[in-house]
């Protein structure tokens, strides 16, 4: 799969609610780090956090650019979604990917807001 492909993917399986296929893109032993929560570590982990734990209850991402050297990654996008409480939720943000066999290893985002 080519590189940015996975990154679109991602956020295709994450908009579209499919946890069940964080497995496609993400490698076994994935970290990701994002503003406002601990270090979201494993598969399992992160499975958990998109089904149990994230804030949002439905959005959309929007890919504005996506640079990649290699096995490494950074994307700079919106999201426009609903949070829990049916609250509009609205910011930019930049992401940095590694990747490791093919998937995403490693994950860091930064938002325009406090965190979502």
């Amino acid at each position: 799969m080519e590189n940015k492909i996975i990154i679109e993917n991602m956020f295709l399986i994450i908009d579209s609610g499919e946890f069940d296929r964080l497995v496609e893109v993400f490698h076994p032993d994935v970290v990701y780090q994002r503003p406002g929560y601990s270090n979201i570590e494993g598969l399992e982990d992160l499975e958990n956090f998109y089904k149990n734990v994230r804030v949002v209850r439905r959005g959309l991402h929007t890919i504005n650019d996506l640079v990649c050297e290699g096995e490494k990654l950074v994307c700079i996008g919106a999201f426009e979604g609903e949070n829990s409480k049916g609250q509009s939720l609205e910011t930019r943000f930049s992401d940095v990917y590694q990747l490791k066999d093919g998937k995403i290893s490693h994950r860091e985002t930064y938002f325009f807001k406090p965190y979502i």
